[in-house]
């Protein structure tokens, strides 16, 4: 059963930004005339920043639904204050507020209070610690006792700048809540003053697909009662061409099927010259399905704000390297275009490795698409290129995995989406539009570039080893039928012909030399004589060595003080004489030695083994069904090998044989070439005469009469033999 943690969900954010910032460059600067306030706060979500009275949703806020704010007033709390964030940058003009309030009786909130209740203030400032003017009271004299709220409006005159009001409150009898909601400002605007400089005229995007809406506004905000605006578009930079009004508005949402420039002339009857216009703007049209196809929103119920999410994904050897972090804030799709590592030339027929990153919740899993037809669908399985074989089980881990693109395609740009979905395992079960619950999409567009003529075999491998062979395979570029395997000692390097000529796939080779390591390399022969593709490999593999299954080794005598040494491989063993790594039996070649005496130590090193190899399987063994065991080494470390390998020592081992695993598994020891040497320690130390205890010394025994002995104890020795003479 899988379980998941509740989380508290974090506010989302939109990541529109982007896709503006990275197609545009948008130039960032300040207004040329001063802003006006306008705001409205119905306090449907939260407090919205404002301070000091508490926020709270049900029957009794304004309306009778959603949320307000309201603050307990009685004998022992006597004063409250509500106050703003600030609320937009005033240009000094009149400037119109209303707000809904009520007095209502505690607890119910729901019965006005009479007067005498006491009364508020509502003041104005250009800073958050003031000075404070006042410019309105309610009190008695202008009371509207009600248990429904009732609306106040006044205006008012704000110095220009920043602008902050509070309602400052005060009690004089009655226990009560005083609620606020629907606070609403709007600065009317004073007549322009001087010549328009509205700056650049910015567009939201840089090249929209044919037809798609997108807004223009100018770099500078120009404000005026009397001003006056009207947008234009042409097919020219000097506006002769096909010139067409548009709107009146401050912004101007549009679109097109062809390039087009546009501008605003932005008009100020009272100003010498009169007229600004904007520095004109050429908006392009992007085409193409990859940019402009209708595609489904991989959609989720919950999306990344647990953490389940897609922090990097990098396709290796390509341009497309994106790190979006780590923050769990949807959205949960995004469509990346517009940057050089949002993109990638990917060769047709070739293979690629990804790697994605994922955030603070494990058991991701992850699919890749590309449509190929540009029909705007992602096909499973003709269109998933790659995915992953288990869940990414780490928090912030990472999975690489290949995708590989068909071998034919339609050259050109084509969309490409990455999906990741918790708990899907594996990748090939998610679908790439159908709603999940925790995840992400990132959708890119990648270039597909002309197939190598002839590509060049992938994924080498080796199964099924033998005495004298294995069985070579590999992965087809595209449509080969025919390859030259070259099979060769390891480190034979890149080989000019091959040992087998137009060879059909998987290949059997027999012959081989048990105990020798190989390797091979193979290559497409896409026309034989005259087109080739590059050699791939090498790839090191080995028959079944001759030390693979215990009951058929020759243990090796070792005497006290001496030292064995051998040499081996695991490339080609076999799980078969019961070792295993956790639940998974393990493949394991064995050496023995036989000890013709006692010896206080016997140490086992692998030193000149390459790579090198970090575990031991553990015992020594006193027979080939690993049942009698010696024990665990006494001592390891990786010190007394200048390679870092392991050092083994055992402690008082009597005479006898001793068997001695070395093993390969996924995730411990890779397969190898081994050195390993067994050096046994000095011979225990032989007792001290014995001492007749009983009878005395030299006394007459009878033979019906029990002896006693006594010796020192030996160092080393489990037990002694005891020979009576006489």
């Amino acid at each position: 059963m899988n379980c998941r943690t509740d989380r508290t969900l974090r506010t989302r954010r939109s990541s529109w930004w982007r896709a503006a910032v990275a197609s545009l460059g948008l130039l960032l600067a300040g207004s040329s005339s001063m802003a006006q306030v306008s705001y409205t706060q119905d306090f449907t979500a939260s407090a919205a920043s404002w301070t000091g009275f508490t926020y709270y949703t049900g029957a009794t806020a304004c309306g009778g639904a959603g949320g307000a704010v309201r603050f307990n007033l009685y004998s022992s709390s006597t004063s409250a204050t509500f106050a703003s964030p600030v609320l937009g940058t005033s240009a000094g003009g009149l400037t119109t507020m209303s707000f809904d309030y009520k007095c209502a009786n505690w607890s119910a909130n729901t019965v006005g209070t009479p007067n005498p209740w006491g009364s508020f203030n509502v003041q104005w400032a250009n800073a958050a610690g003031g000075p404070w003017t006042t410019a309105y009271t309610v009190n008695s004299a202008n009371h509207i006792v009600s248990g429904t709220c009732a609306n106040k409006s006044f205006t008012f005159t704000p110095t220009a700048g920043p602008l902050y009001v509070r309602f400052v409150a005060a009690w004089t009898s009655g226990d009560f809540y005083l609620n606020f909601d629907n606070v609403t400002l709007s600065e009317a605007l004073a007549p322009c003053v001087g010549t328009p400089n509205p700056g650049n005229t910015v567009s939201t995007s840089a090249a929209p697909c044919s037809g798609v809406n997108f807004t223009l506004s100018t770099q500078n905000s120009v404000s005026g009662s009397d001003i006056t605006r009207q947008w234009q578009s042409a097919d020219d930079d000097l506006f002769t061409v096909n010139v067409t009004n548009l709107g009146t508005a401050a912004t101007q949402v549009t679109s097109q099927t062809t390039a087009k420039w546009y501008r605003c002339i932005i008009t100020c009857p009272t100003a010498t010259p009169a007229t600004g216009t904007s520095t004109p703007l050429q908006v392009g049209v992007t085409t193409g399905a990859a940019f402009c196809g209708n595609y489904c929103v991989a959609a989720y119920s919950t999306g990344k704000t647990d953490g389940d999410l897609i922090s990097n994904v990098v396709i290796a050897g390509t341009t497309l390297s994106n790190n979006t972090g780590t923050a769990p804030v949807n959205p949960a799709y995004t469509f990346f275009t517009g940057l050089p590592n949002y993109t990638a030339d990917l060769q047709a027929g070739n293979s690629y490795n990804v790697t994605v990153t994922i955030g603070s919740f494990s058991g991701q899993g992850v699919a890749v698409w590309v449509d190929y037809n540009d029909d705007g669908v992602f096909t499973s399985p003709s269109e998933r290129v790659g995915f992953t074989s288990s869940l990414i089980s780490t928090a912030f881990g990472s999975a690489t995995f290949p995708i590989s693109l068909a071998c034919n395609p339609p050259l050109g740009q084509h969309r490409m989406r990455v999906r990741l979905v918790w708990n899907s395992n594996p990748g090939s079960n998610i679908d790439p539009c159908l709603s999940a619950g925790w995840g992400e999409a990132e959708d890119y567009v990648v270039n597909i570039t002309t197939a190598d003529p002839c590509p060049a075999p992938t994924a080498l491998s080796a199964s099924s080893p033998t005495n004298d062979g294995a069985t070579l395979d590999w992965n087809i570029g595209c449509a080969e039928s025919a390859w030259d395997v070259h099979v060769q000692p390891i480190g034979g390097g890149t080989p000019g012909t091959a040992s087998n000529p137009l060879a059909a796939k998987p290949l059997v080779v027999t012959g081989l030399t048990q105990g020798l390591v190989y390797e091979f390399w193979v290559r497409a022969a896409c026309t034989p004589g005259t087109l080739y593709s590059t050699w791939s490999g090498p790839f090191v593999f080995a028959p079944v060595p001759a030390n693979d299954v215990c009951a058929n080794i020759t243990p090796v005598a070792l005497a006290a003080g001496a030292s064995v040494s051998a040499t081996g491989n695991t490339y080609g063993a076999l799980p078969n004489d019961g070792l295993f790594a956790g639940a998974n039996p393990i493949n394991g070649v064995w050496h023995a030695v036989t000890l013709s005496s006692c010896v206080q130590s016997l140490t086992i090193d692998m030193c000149g083994t390459t790579p090198v190899l970090p575990f031991y399987y553990g015992p020594l063994y006193s027979d080939c069904g690993i049942t009698q065991v010696y024990g665990a080494a006494a001592t390891t470390n990786t010190t007394s090998c200048v390679d870092g390998n392991l050092t083994m020592t055992y402690n008082q081992l009597n005479a006898g044989t001793y068997y001695f695993p070395v093993f390969a598994a996924a995730g411990f020891n890779l397969p190898s070439v081994y050195q390993i040497t067994f050096t046994a320690g000095a011979s225990c130390p032989a007792p001290a005469c014995a001492t007749l205890v009983s009878p005395a010394n030299n006394g007459l025994v009878c033979p019906t009469n029990a002896l006693t002995l006594s010796w020192s104890a030996v160092q080393y020795a489990a037990g002694s033999d005891v020979i009576v003479d006489g």
